[in-house]
């Protein structure tokens, strides 16, 4: 199994990884942000110990993590229920960001990644500098996935605000359906003091362009006030073109979602997430008076619960993580293969992928040192080929992304010009 191989593979690197950790603990990020304080953050270049050995590239790519999703949605019939499982693959696509507190590389203009897998196939590139946008396609039997993100990042009082503009699109092509919308931010807690903490929050809302259903869902982190503590939560509800609303969606971005009926949501979800702080996220099947139970995830060979409201329908349930995901990045298994060249053996990769670029791959040995030093030379490099081209008067040009406007909701987007998958490379850059 190539997640186990990977997972062995960084462990050889564990005590190189665990020094460079103990640094980290040491290391405090506000030394470095106070000073951009009002400036744009994402030009802020910041020390290699602050990253995970991931480019931007990747993390978009774990989006697919839970891809089986798109698959039932590809083939639902019904179209409430589809789009209670498109909100589910939305979801699913976030729950890879808990715990992961480190910040991936930022893509180099004109770097690419792509991972093929049995469901799907993803390409990504880095279509834009500045301001950064990293641009996708995914497609896969009956689907495809597409979208880009600029992250805008800003810092508000004692949390760091990630806020990830862009359109995300589902398309079915089966069924005829095409649904859009756009991620919620991120936030980092106790950048000044503190344990560092991540949360998912805003509003999202999923739109079904054919049936005019929507799905709209509220991100709430956790909080304490006056000494109540109220865990984080996703609540919302299914809501078609009369504006009624007919079913209601709950969980939690970093273990589940569900759907119910909306009056039986009503009555039941306070109570059930007042339960819930109480008994903690997780309980054993066997625990008494805590009934009904919506099954969630295996872990530590125990099958484990977590409290729901009657007549639930669970639409997704996060993997665990390996065992020692702490010591190795909080990465996922489907995160740990993402740099793997093993994967890519039986293909030719183009010369900008990101499983190609030494800094990361020098960090993700726990080679602090040389990974800083060909961090540095590739930014300095990409600075003097930006001073080149404008000496010349050229203009940077993606190769497989073209600037255009969306089809259904009318707004600019990058899409995806099916050229990549050619293998035709003679043009790309030399970027590492």
């Amino acid at each position: 199994m190539l997640s186990q191989q990977r997972l062995n593979q960084l462990r050889e690197n564990r005590d190189a990884i665990a020094e460079m950790n103990a640094k980290r603990e040491k290391a405090n990020a506000w030394t470095i942000l106070k000073h951009s304080i009002g400036s744009d953050l994402t030009r802020l270049t910041i020390p290699v110990i602050f990253n995970e050995p991931l480019s931007f590239l990747q993390r978009l790519t774990e989006y697919m993590e839970y891809s089986p999703l798109l698959s039932n949605v590809a083939t639902e019939r019904d179209p409430v229920k589809r789009i209670e499982k498109v909100a589910a693959f939305a979801v699913s696509a976030l729950a890879s960001n808990y715990g992961r507190l480190r910040k991936p590389f930022n893509p180099l203009l004109g770097e690419t990644y792509q991972l093929e897998k049995s469901e799907f196939r993803i390409c990504c590139e880095q279509v834009s500098h500045h301001p950064p946008i990293s641009a996708f396609h995914a497609q896969g039997t009956g689907f495809q996935f597409y979208g880009s993100i600029q992250p805008k990042i800003r810092i508000r009082g004692q949390s760091l605000e990630v806020e990830p503009i862009g359109l995300i699109t589902l398309q079915l092509d089966t069924i005829d359906d095409v649904y859009t919308w756009s991620n919620v931010s991120t936030i980092v807690n106790n950048i000044i003091v503190g344990a560092l903490t991540i949360e998912q929050e805003g509003k999202m809302e999923i739109v079904s362009h054919r049936s005019g259903l929507k799905c709209t869902l509220q991100f709430k982190p956790t909080s304490t006030l006056f000494g109540k503590s109220e865990r984080r939560s996703v609540q919302g509800y299914v809501i078609n073109q009369q504006k009624d609303t007919i079913r209601a969606v709950y969980g939690d971005w970093t273990q589940f979602l569900a759907s119910c009926d909306v009056e039986i949501f009503k009555t039941s979800f306070t109570r059930w997430t007042k339960e819930s702080s109480k008994i903690g996220l997780f309980r054993t099947a066997s625990s008494p008076g805590q009934s009904p139970v919506v099954p969630l995830v295996n872990c530590e060979s125990s099958l484990r619960t977590v409290a729901g409201i009657a007549n639930s329908t669970l639409l997704w349930r996060v993997e665990a993580k390996p065992p020692s995901a702490a010591d190795l990045f909080d990465f996922t298994y489907f995160a740990m293969e993402l740099n793997s060249l093993e994967l890519a053996e039986s293909i030719t990769l183009p010369p900008t992928d990101s499983r190609l670029r030494p800094d990361i791959r020098l960090l993700e040995k726990g080679n602090l040192d040389d990974a800083g030093k060909a961090k540095l030379r590739l930014e300095e490099k990409q600075r003097f080929d930006l001073e080149m081209r404008k000496k010349s008067k050229q203009t940077w040009v993606p190769r497989w992304f073209t600037f255009g406007t969306h089809a259904e909701a009318k707004k600019p987007c990058w899409l995806f010009n099916g050229a990549y998958w050619k293998n035709d490379w003679s043009s790309c850059p030399n970027l590492f």
